[in-house]
């Protein structure tokens, strides 16, 4: 049954061509939002990801979707 189980799990998991593609992906989001808000070099801590794909639970016939939320200035906020 073990072997069975470690199959379904491969056949189910995120390849590291699919997380590397993700990530590639979000960043790039990122980094154009972060372009928008603020004077400055993207870093990572205006992002804050969550759901499956930051839980390492998304499986590989999904939605290939990333939770992502981007904090923005305050005073940004207050524009829009």
């Amino acid at each position: 049954m073990d072997d069975y189980f470690k199959k379904f799990i491969e056949n189910i998991s995120l390849t590291k061509n699919q997380r590397e593609d993700a990530k590639t992906k979000y960043i790039g989001v990122c980094k154009v939002l972060n372009n928008e808000f603020y004077n400055s070099e993207y870093n990572d801590s205006v992002k804050f990801l969550f759901g499956s794909y930051k839980k390492k639970t998304t499986i590989s016939h999904s939605n290939k979707d990333i939770d992502v939320i981007f904090k923005i200035p305050k005073i940004k906020f207050e524009e829009y």
